[in-house]
């Protein structure tokens, strides 16, 4: 006796038959071109059948949005509770491409050295100011000197005392060479002597003098001389550049103070006197000042132009009178032919 065929479809529940039926009309999925050119090569090759190496990973499949109606050309949703029926076949990753052997590095080019100057600190920064300023003071010192002293006519013969050192007359040069300042000159009776300090100052020095030459007034700052005579007589007149600046001649008994002017100065046993040819000095016993009147009073005694001063040694009080005409005439010649000398030294 046969059974009866039981129906395949008793069992199935509704939401089962439904599945069944969207799985019959669901196609067979096609092989991609690359699943089909690898099972040739494997043909090919005699390797077909062989087991394939598992991916090195796999992607989860996503699982489908829930939407609201079924997608154009689709199967419409399927529950959650369903086993997935849509399950996405592996596609195998294609091989990537061999890396290109890159060219080799060129070396590195060493790095230029720059040289730059260290940042100077508070010691050494206060260090170069001072080396500075000592610069600055230096090329003042040396720059502010007064014009050097020329030998400019030589009269009469004998010997020049040039600090004990007895030189003849006629060697101008070697003469020439002893006039700096601080030297001492004695000159006999039988010679006298020229000489100028650049545009400055100019001097006679009368035979029998015994003096010490002195520095010309600085140039720019300090414009401040002093000159030492012990006996005799000189004249001395001042050039265009002098202006600004002051020379002070000191004698055994008088000291004047010469700011721009032409004069002479004539040591005497009795005293020292003082004509003034042009412009105007001051005049005073030397360490006891004499008065406007030459009585004391601790002031200098000017002597103007056209006038001469006489300090006594024995300690009279000192006077005052007309120039004498003779040392008028002997002044004015002098003034005529030095000053146009230092005018051209001016121009040079």
């Amino acid at each position: 006796m046969t059974e009866p065929q039981r129906d395949p479809d008793i069992d199935l529940t509704n939401e089962a038959k439904r599945a069944r039926d969207l799985l019959k009309r669901l196609e067979a999925p096609r092989a991609d071109g690359g699943f089909r050119a690898r099972l040739k090569e494997e043909f090919v090759a005699g390797s077909f059948g062989e087991p394939l190496e598992a991916p090195a990973r796999s992607t989860p499949m996503r699982k489908a949005e829930p939407t609201d109606g079924p997608r154009r050309g689709g199967i419409g949703p399927i529950p959650d509770d369903e086993p997935d029926l849509a399950r996405q076949h592996p596609r195998p990753r294609p091989a990537r491409p061999e890396p290109r052997s890159r060219p080799a590095a060129r070396p590195a080019a060493p790095p230029r050295r720059m040289f730059r100057f260290p940042k100077p600190t508070r010691p050494r920064f206060a260090a170069v100011l001072a080396a500075a300023a000592a610069i600055t003071v230096a090329f003042g010192i040396v720059g502010n000197r007064g014009p050097q002293w020329r030998l400019l006519n030589v009269t009469g013969t004998g010997y020049v005392q040039a600090d004990g050192e007895a030189i003849p007359i006629e060697r101008l040069n070697l003469l020439a060479e002893r006039l700096h300042p601080g030297v001492e000159i004695v000159l006999p009776a039988t010679a006298s002597i020229d000489m100028a300090a650049g545009s400055d100052l100019a001097m006679e020095i009368l035979p029998g003098t015994s003096f010490t030459i002195p520095p010309a007034p600085p140039r720019w700052f300090l414009r401040h001389s002093e000159l030492y005579a012990r006996g005799g007589e000189m004249r001395v007149t001042t050039g265009p550049t002098f202006q600004g600046a002051k020379l002070e001649l000191h004698t055994p008994d008088a000291m004047v103070q010469v700011t721009g002017t032409t004069l002479a100065v004539i040591m005497e046993p009795t005293g020292t006197c003082v004509c003034v040819l042009e412009g105007e000095v001051m005049m005073g016993a030397r360490g006891v000042s004499a008065g406007p009147e030459g009585s004391g009073g601790g002031s200098m005694m000017p002597i103007t132009s056209g006038h001469r001063g006489y300090v006594f040694r024995d300690g009279r009080d000192p006077a005052r009178a007309d120039i004498r005409p003779t040392e008028m005439v002997a002044l004015a010649k002098f003034r005529a032919l030095r000053y146009e000398l230092l005018e051209e030294m001016t121009r040079k």
